[in-house]
């Protein structure tokens, strides 16, 4: 079992509690019984993206608020996902343009750092990514 499905359960279980247990939040759902929410818990059911999204959509939940830590901000809340995507596909191009692998975290700063610069001008700079790139080599 994943660290994020776990984390996505154990906030689960708060929502639950908080709104009144599993037979209500079924109800809420549109579902005929609390069958789904049992597998979810139990783990007989994976807890994946697709469901993540779906609980929050139903339940007027904040989006990506199962995936975050307690005390934590919302992952990805208020980002603009455009211009994310955008960030990523650019240094994943220019990575392989200079035939370089990232390790995970160095990838995920880098991204960080992009759309962080994305943001402020408005627009993605191809030609600061590679040089970012470049100074990090």
């Amino acid at each position: 079992m994943s660290q994020l499905h776990q984390l996505r359960r154990d906030n689960f279980r708060t929502v639950l509690t908080q709104h009144g247990g599993a037979a209500k939040i079924a109800r809420k759902m549109g579902l005929a019984s609390t069958s789904y929410i049992s597998q979810l818990m139990s783990g007989h059911r994976p807890f994946g993206e697709k469901a993540a999204r779906n609980i929050e959509k139903q339940l007027e939940l904040e989006e990506f608020s199962l995936d975050k830590k307690p005390g934590e901000a919302v992952p990805f809340s208020g980002t603009d996902r455009a211009m994310l995507t955008d960030a990523v596909r650019a240094i994943d191009e220019e990575t392989s343009a200079l035939k370089v692998k990232l390790a995970p975290e160095k990838f995920a700063r880098l991204v960080a750092h992009v759309y962080e610069m994305c943001v402020r001008s408005g627009r993605l700079e191809r030609a600061e990514v590679r040089k970012i790139l470049e100074l990090m080599l």
